[in-house]
């Protein structure tokens, strides 16, 4: 099997780019870092818009990716250039697990993986805000990125705390550093360094995040 063309099948689900957004300093500043996630937030939650799924344990994220593919056996010929004579699965880049399995005329591929987002350490840090739990992540040059948690009822939003359809809104409420790099066209990057004051305002600004229903065991 060409399985880099299927891999190109995978990566047009999963991989997305940014936002290129950092911090100079973890989130919010002055805040003491938490040792674990409160019990209240400890659970399986699922997605309302995929198939994704996040864990929450004392001292991390997980995100659970589950995705299936169905097509006939032509069109699975055509991608792949393979006519799949038997069911076969393996192991793939960044550590995806993905079946290929035949019903009749039709072939399914199944892919999934569980990655760890956000574990409390040195280079990791969870902090608390108002109800608002912020996970900074120390990224190259010493800055940070951040995702926020945030509980109400029995919903969760996890996200990044800004995306870049926030930036026009942001540089209203604090002074926002950005950087292109037009040679290798990538993005602009931007670097903010807000006080508490300015944090609260971004909090109420910013767009809302993914959210995520929290299952309950019976």
């Amino acid at each position: 099997m060409k399985k880099n063309i299927l891999i190109l099948l995978f990566i047009l689900f999963f991989i997305g780019c940014g936002p290129y957004i950092w911090f100079k300093s973890p989130q919010p500043e002055g805040k003491k870092n938490m040792v674990a996630f409160p019990n209240e937030l400890i659970g399986k939650y699922i997605s309302t818009k995929d198939s994704s799924v996040i864990i929450i344990n004392k001292h991390k994220v997980i995100k659970q990716f589950h995705e299936k593919l169905l097509m006939s056996r032509i069109e699975f010929q055509e991608e792949t250039g393979d006519s799949l004579a038997k069911d076969t699965s393996f192991l793939f880049t960044d550590n995806w697990h993905i079946k290929v399995k035949t019903f009749g005329d039709s072939v399914k591929v199944f892919s999934w993986k569980d990655e760890v987002q956000f574990e409390i350490s040195d280079d990791q840090l969870l902090r608390e805000y108002r109800n608002i739990y912020f996970l900074n992540s120390r990224d190259t040059g010493d800055y940070w990125k951040v995702k926020i948690l945030y509980m109400s009822a029995d919903t969760l939003e996890y996200d990044d705390i800004l995306s870049t359809d926030d930036m026009d809104k942001i540089k209203m409420l604090t002074s926002v550093k950005e950087q292109r790099d037009t040679s290798k066209e990538r993005d602009t990057r931007y670097f903010l360094d807000p006080t508490r004051r300015e944090l609260r305002k971004i909090l109420r600004t910013r767009a809302g995040g993914n959210k995520y229903y929290k299952q309950h065991e019976f």
